[in-house]
């Protein structure tokens, strides 16, 4: 039954990735479009994902989700997520507008989205969040590359995800290989396209 549940829930995920961004904008004339379309893989992925035992340890009902920017589309973000579920952990939302924001806070997140208007110095958040056990998703062409776990990406107008195994394997998440399938693969031996 749970493989069946996983096959159903990967086929959701790319329902929901092969969507056309610039098709639904155009027919709705809203642009958060997008980013509702990005909230909705955010909970998909964090159902095909396992975080170490020691992630949830005092916290195990709650998914600590930190949004770092100043975007107006963070609102939407913070919408779509707040009081989602997955399996029995409700999602929470946090908002600061910077890394050095995040640094001070000294609190444990399980995802950490750094919008486009984090500045996005991926070296800096990549050695800053390297030895923690958090989810890292950008939106920047090398976040990825430089060390982060998961982007996104606009290609041939479907949002598209990259997955950094490696970066993934340092931060101690397990992802499953049924998201793996659906993403460009980056860190292993020959880069997935």
């Amino acid at each position: 039954m749970t493989k069946l549940l996983n096959i159903i829930m990967a086929l959701a995920i790319c329902c929901v990735l092969v969507c056309p961004v610039q098709a639904a904008v155009a027919t709705t004339g809203d642009e958060s479009v997008e980013f509702q379309i990005k909230s909705a893989c955010i909970v998909n992925f964090l159902k095909f994902i396992e975080f170490p035992s020691e992630a949830f340890k005092g916290n195990e009902k709650t998914i600590m989700v930190c949004l770092v920017g100043k975007d107006s589309t963070a609102e939407i973000i913070d919408r779509v997520l707040t009081g989602k579920s997955v399996g029995a952990r409700r999602i929470v939302v946090t908002k600061y507008q910077d890394i050095a924001q995040l640094s001070a806070a000294e609190k444990m997140y399980h995802v950490v989205f750094f919008m486009p208007s984090a500045g996005q110095n991926s070296s800096e958040i990549t050695s800053t969040l390297r030895k923690s056990a958090w989810l890292t998703i950008g939106e920047t062409t090398d976040f990825c590359r430089n060390g982060g776990i998961m982007d996104f990406r606009i290609d041939n107008d479907k949002v598209r995800f990259d997955v950094n195994v490696q970066a993934a394997k340092q931060a101690k998440l397990k992802i499953s290989s049924h998201l793996l399938k659906l993403a460009n693969v980056i860190g292993q031996n020959s880069d997935k396209k």
